[in-house]
C-alpha cells in the first residue's frame, strides 16, 4: 500500500477503530500528505516512513534517522 492510500484509509477512521476505542481520525488528508512528503524530503530521505493511527484520534509517523527512531504526531 503506498502512502496515499494508506493516508485516506486512516483518515477515514470512525470512532471505536480500536476495539471499540479509540477516537475519529477527523485530518484532512491532502494536510497529512503534505506533511509526510516533508519529513521524507527533510528528515527520512530514502528511510521508509511509517504510518500509524494513535488511539486519541491523530496521526503518527515514525522513521529511523541515523540509529535514531523519530516520531512525530500529528494532531491538527
Amino acid at each position: 500500500m503506498n502512502a496515499r492510500d494508506r493516508i485516506n484509509e486512516l483518515c477515514a477512521l470512525k470512532a471505536g477503530w480500536l476495539d471499540g476505542h479509540g477516537e475519529a481520525v477527523e485530518l484532512d488528508p491532502e494536510y497529512v500528505a503534505k506533511v509526510v512528503k516533508a519529513i521524507v524530503e527533510m528528515h527520512a530521505g530514502p528511510a521508509p516512513v511509517g504510518i500509524y493511527p494513535t488511539p486519541e484520534g491523530y496521526i503518527q509517523l515514525e522513521w529511523i534517522e541515523g540509529k535514531e527512531m523519530r516520531t512525530i504526531v500529528i494532531e491538527s
